[in-house]
């Protein structure tokens, strides 16, 4: 009896599987064989010429695992082939879904091979083609995440269409079938919505990039990820601090870092009127100038702001592009201040306040 009959009768009787054509297993096992060699064939192929290249390790492992994947997938077809496995049986095999077009287990198959196909295509879309796209016209990472962002999200909505497809012919049927419910949904999930539409409107407009220095609840924070709905960010104290992408795009957003990589900051110092102004110039342009974060291109600024009671109101500016860390800078800059006025004698004024008793009752 050959595997062709074997599979194609009502009762199988275990006893029966000794009289299988011995011809059609030794194929199958030839076919198991070469699909090993085949998958080592490669494997050395990519580590003597392609990884040479490809210096990411995260790279090369998933190129590894899609290759296996395909070429051990096509051995396992060739097997059944050989065991003559019919298969038509997957074709009429449905899997208790009433429809128009009743879902079969070679439907299923398919939408699965669609998505692993997908998957691939949006690797070796960004590994070939948007990388070095990014390393020539040189793209900042803010924008370099949102055109790779919303090239995947092309291409996942188009191989989940595709799937559904394959699963089920006629996607009117299912549009229709969902219609009430997604209008339910839809009024439920407004801000969702909402916040969905501003997460491809900030990947689109690059308003707010990744890498960017944001100002959240008075305090610096650095854009981390920008998803379709929300987004993470990062404070000075490392807590991440997620919230939802329209907030970003309909309030009001200080972002330090949105056209330049460079702002300027200040501190506040009240010196006596005694004082000497371009000493206190010279002071501040010598340390500002010791520190590797400020910029070394523009001036540090000193300006006279305000003639108060009992002292000169002095703010001191700076250029810094380390933004995440600008308030530990502050502090390095006042720590350095201090050190440098008392090296010089220069006190800072206190302010004091004298009263005067005219006179008293004796109880």
């Amino acid at each position: 009896m050959t595997f062709k009959e074997f599979w194609t009768k009502d009762l199988i009787d275990i006893h029966e599987l000794w009289t299988i054509a011995v011809s059609d297993v030794i194929i199958a096992l030839g076919v198991l064989l070469l699909t090993i060699f085949v998958v080592r064939v490669v494997y050395n192929k990519l580590e003597k010429n392609l990884f040479q290249h490809i210096k990411s390790k995260s790279d090369q492992k998933n190129l590894h695992f899609y290759l296996r994947l395909f070429i051990w997938g096509l051995g396992i077809v060739y097997i059944f082939k050989a065991l003559h496995f019919p298969f038509e049986v997957l074709d009429n095999t449905t899997l208790g879904i009433s429809t128009d077009s009743p879902l079969t287990i070679s439907k299923l198959l398919m939408a699965i091979f669609v998505i692993f196909v997908t998957t691939f295509i949006s690797w070796f879309t960004r590994r070939a083609f948007l990388i070095p796209f990014f390393k020539k016209r040189n793209l900042d990472i803010g924008r370099r995440y949102a055109v790779s962002q919303f090239v995947m999200y092309i291409i996942y909505t188009l191989g989940a269409l595709a799937a559904l497809n394959y699963l089920f012919n006629d996607l009117s049927i299912l549009f229709g079938a969902s219609a009430a419910l997604l209008v339910g949904v839809g009024l439920g999930l407004q801000q969702t919505f909402n916040d969905l539409v501003s997460g491809l409107i900030l990947l689109v407009e690059g308003t707010v990039e990744v890498g960017d220095t944001l100002i959240i609840d008075n305090q610096p924070a650095t854009v981390q990820k920008i998803g379709l709905r929300t987004s993470t960010l990062r404070d000075p104290d490392n807590t991440f601090i997620i919230i939802p992408n329209s907030k970003l795009v309909v309030d009001k957003v200080i972002n330090w870092s949105h056209d330049d990589n460079i702002s300027r900051f200040s501190i506040d110092l009240n010196l006596g009127y005694e004082v000497d102004v371009d000493q206190i110039k010279q002071i501040w342009k010598d340390i500002c100038t010791s520190q590797e974060m400020l910029s070394k291109t523009k001036e540090p600024q000193v300006d006279l702001v305000e003639f108060g009671d009992y002292a000169l109101r002095f703010r001191f500016h700076f250029y810094c592009f380390k933004f995440e860390a600008i308030e530990g800078m502050k502090s390095v800059l006042r720590y350095a201040l201090l050190e440098k006025l008392r090296a010089d004698s220069i006190e800072i004024p206190i302010p004091i306040q004298r009263v005067r008793v005219e006179g008293s009752k004796k109880l």
